[in-house]
């Protein structure tokens, strides 16, 4: 029935976009730059938008770019096609770096995201290069990292039962607050070192004394007590960005991000379970990205059964 309904109404593009120019930076956005502007008019100006525009086309995802009447270029990703949503992305230049090592480029950059679903208010995450010869090649690397980790678990988030990653539907009851449902969705872990085991084994050497036990939620469970607050809200949805470090000589590090804002209550934790891996002679992290999808209210396709729940 929907379906036909769609088909007798023909939506203006630019018309069924025109939500983009309400939207301004969130006021904790640092990322303010959308365009370099070129002082040789040989060379075209830099849009930001674009470097993360080309990697999701090579990625394969049908993307469109628009501009907002306040001179923001956006990006337009569908992303559920049973439901004809997905995500508006504004990628921003935070700052660039190229004193700290001569001849070398680094940046910082931001993409803040909207989805009329999940995150209508916007929500925003930082992105960091390494160093590079280049603006062009720093400005990719940021952005590739961001849609190894996060966009694969933004992408996860709107399809609910068909994750790449671990998905787990959580129930609680609060008394007075009743049946607080949670769908939590694990994304890929970026971490180091990486052992090659079959070239260990050729060589001899006993990973055992360098490899930590670990699951793809152990980063969140291992710190779960600092997110109480998010786990018993209702009608808000979260993204977590987690990262722990234990160095060679025992001192550890640990940062936390919710929708993009700075959360310290989480670090204390994440350092502790750091604090248990195995020492090394390298740095050893783990970096992923969370998302916790309030369900209380919600019935069909966001309530997955539980046989099919990772």
């Amino acid at each position: 029935m929907f379906t036909k309904l769609k088909n007798l109404f023909k939506f203006d593009k630019k018309r069924e976009h025109e939500i983009i120019n309400d939207w301004e930076i969130l006021s904790d956005n640092p990322g303010r730059t959308t365009m370099l502007q070129s002082s040789n008019p040989k060379y075209p100006d830099i849009i930001i938008a674009q470097f993360l525009y080309d990697l999701l086309i090579e990625k394969g995802w049908k993307v469109e770019m628009l501009q907002s009447i306040n001179g923001y270029t956006w990006l337009y990703i569908k992303t559920n096609f049973s439901t004809d949503e997905g995500y508006y992305l504004l990628p921003l230049l935070n700052w660039l770096d190229s004193e700290s090592q001569e001849g070398k480029v680094r940046v910082s950059t931001t993409i803040q995201i909207h989805h009329d679903r999940l995150f209508p208010k916007g929500i925003f995450e930082y992105q960091y290069s390494l160093y590079f010869d280049n603006f062009r090649d720093a400005l990719t690397n940021a952005f590739r990292s961001w849609i190894i980790l996060d966009w694969e678990t933004l992408t996860d988030a709107v399809n609910s039962g068909n994750a790449k990653h671990m998905e787990q539907m959580i129930e609680m009851v609060y008394g007075e607050k009743g049946t607080i449902k949670k769908h939590l969705f694990y994304g890929p872990v970026v971490s180091y070192p990486n052992f090659d085991t079959e070239k260990s084994i050729k060589e001899g050497t006993d990973l055992d004394k360098y490899i930590d036990e670990f699951c793809p939620c152990c980063l969140f469970t291992n710190s779960l007590k600092a997110f109480s607050k998010q786990m018993e809200s209702k009608g808000e949805n979260y993204a977590i960005r987690l990262f722990a470090m234990k160095n060679p000589d025992g001192t550890l590090d640990a940062d936390c991000r919710i929708n993009g804002k700075e959360y310290p209550e989480a670090e204390e934790y994440l350092k502790k379970y750091a604090e248990t891996w195995k020492d090394y002679e390298l740095v050893k992290f783990r970096k992923q990205y969370v998302i916790i999808k309030d369900s209380s209210d919600v019935t069909g396709i966001d309530v997955i059964p539980e046989n099919k729940i990772n």
